[in-house]
């Protein structure tokens, strides 16, 4: 049955463009690696990561790197092999500190926290920072731990519920990393979910006993974008009772856990729609970052996680045999369409426009660079999208030819085999100052429309 175009209710977006509402650019929205295998990042996805110039990307440095086999004796091999694959890609990194060496954690306990030897802990700690801080420059921002509060099910193997614990285990373990190196950024406990009272108690020992803190960090999955920011609202507030510099990170961001884990589910438009709703809105908190999880699909090895976790099978089913595809790329480099909601993103860079729409699913940023005009439109709502028709009003515009383009992420994988999206339209236009478009924006759908100067 063919579309009834002229049937598909209208949405009305107006964009002035002789008005600066600023600068808008989305370098705080990035990307992160997690947390089931040591091989190093592919190479293509390396290549296409590298496009965004990205300024961070997170990473876990799990206890299958097996850096520290025996007392005194550290193995760098597969752990370098990991983060020179990250370097390549020309970002700076947060690395979050989930090892548990058997030497240290004789009992494969995840709520057995504290090592047997502080201080040879703390010694494998500087070490590491000295190699991937110091000598090798790879590190800026080191967090202690991941997901504690929950536990392996967070995929990290220490749970520590209570965040007095937590706090003994951040001074033992951030000395270590500060007198490797003082001008490390160190922080956490990136738990699941926002935790509130958990990261508040947490920030109010550090106040308390003038402890080093940077950054506190958060993990979210949710498909709404009110979730993310009332997160990031309150972290802010949380931070500023102790000082007001502290950085806020969303260490782990992506939106629902899907009820049918099939490979079509990782190609939904809906995926790549909800990702940008979260981040158009977390764009306007005080967020410092926030890193998508994940940047590509992995799998795990048990004969690595047998070693160090009780609950194996647990990740061989949420990796292995029906894995939730978060990833912007599959372990092959296969892309997905959420790849393209950051190179778009990226594309929005310049300044921003004042751009409204006319319901609250039709979500809009605009900006002006020395090509041209820009609007990003996302059409997405969280209970169930509708397909609509964006009349688009241009004001202020500069007299002249332009090159009208519409690129379009949607149901359909319109993108080529360089990673290159395909345009759903391209045609020469003459605009004069106020100029209209009408644009087809599919349910749960991201748009970018471009007036480029001839």
């Amino acid at each position: 049955m063919h579309q009834k175009y002229d049937q598909t209710p209208r949405t009305y977006v107006k964009v002035r463009a002789d008005e600066s509402a600023g600068s808008l650019s989305f370098d705080r929205q990035m990307i992160g690696i997690g947390g089931a295998s040591h091989l190093p990042v592919p190479e293509t996805v390396q290549e296409q990561v590298r496009s965004l110039s990205h300024r961070m990307v997170r990473v876990f440095i799990q206890e299958y790197f097996f850096a520290y086999p025996e007392h005194g004796v550290f193995d760098w091999t597969r752990l370098d092999a990991f983060l020179e694959s990250v370097a390549n890609m020309g970002a700076d990194v947060m690395a979050s500190i989930c090892v548990r060496p058997r030497v240290l954690y004789p009992t494969i306990d995840p709520k057995i926290f504290m090592p047997n030897d502080p201080e040879e802990w703390k010694k494998l700690i500087g070490e590491m920072v000295k190699r991937y801080s110091v000598e090798r420059r790879i590190v800026t921002h080191w967090g202690v731990a991941n997901e504690i509060n929950i536990g392996e099910s967070g995929g990290t193997p220490l749970e520590i519920h209570s965040p007095d614990d937590y706090y003994d285990f951040y001074v033992l373990t951030s000395d270590a990393i500060l007198a490797a190196w003082p001008e490390a950024k160190v922080g956490g406990p990136s738990l699941a979910g926002f935790a509130r009272d958990y990261l508040a108690r947490f920030v109010d020992l550090c106040r308390e006993n003038g402890t080093r803190l940077d950054f506190v960090s958060y993990n979210i999955y949710s498909g709404s974008p009110a979730d993310h920011c009332a997160a990031a609202r309150e972290a802010r507030k949380i931070a500023d009772g102790y000082r007001k510099d502290i950085e806020i990170y969303q260490t782990e961001l992506n939106t629902w856990f899907p009820d049918a884990y099939v490979e079509e589910a990782a190609y939904s438009g809906r995926y790549a729609a909800s990702l940008a709703a979260v981040l158009l809105a977390l764009n306007e908190t005080p967020i410092t970052g926030s890193f998508q999880f994940g940047m590509y699909d992995q799998f795990v090895n048990p004969d690595d996680f047998e070693q160090f976790y009780s609950i194996t099978p647990f990740m061989l089913r949420h990796w292995n045999e029906i894995p939730h595809r978060f990833g912007l790329f599959d372990w092959d480099g296969r892309v997905r369409p959420q790849f393209f909601v950051y190179k778009l993103l990226t594309a929005m860079k310049g300044e921003r426009l004042p751009a409204e729409s006319g319901d609250v699913d039709t979500r809009v940023c605009a900006s002006m660079n020395e090509d041209g005009y820009q609007a990003l439109i996302v059409n997405y709502s969280e209970q169930h999208s509708g397909d609509k028709v964006a009349v688009i009003d241009f004001t202020g515009l500069k007299r002249g030819l332009y090159r009208l383009e519409v690129y379009r992420i949607d149901d359909q994988k319109r993108w080529n085999a360089d990673c290159a999206l395909i345009p759903v339209e391209s045609r020469l236009t003459y605009a004069l100052p106020a100029h209209t478009a009408h644009v087809l924006l599919p349910a749960d759908s991201v748009t970018l429309v471009r007036l480029s100067r001839i």
